[in-house]
């Protein structure tokens, strides 16, 4: 997978979850303490998330430095 991509998909999630979290709140027909408890828990999941996709570029960018290594050491034979 392409790093820019999956930057951008990292993004774009990001986003989402923002606007999913706001929207959440602003339709709330919970007592505040109830969507407290909400908030926190959708918070906490995108807290996850965001650490899953971090590993993953992480792991992409990893990948991609190892085939420009690959690549250089066949170029200098």
């Amino acid at each position: 997978m392409n790093t820019s991509n999956v930057a951008k998909g990292f993004l774009l999630f990001l986003g989402g979850a923002a606007v999913g979290v706001a929207a959440g709140v602003l339709m709330a027909p919970h007592k505040g303490s109830v969507t407290r408890r909400k908030i926190i828990r959708t918070a906490n999941t995108a807290k996850e998330n965001v650490k899953h996709k971090i590993e993953d570029v992480k792991d992409s960018i990893s990948d991609l430095l190892e085939d420009i290594e690959d690549i250089t050491e066949a170029k200098l034979r």
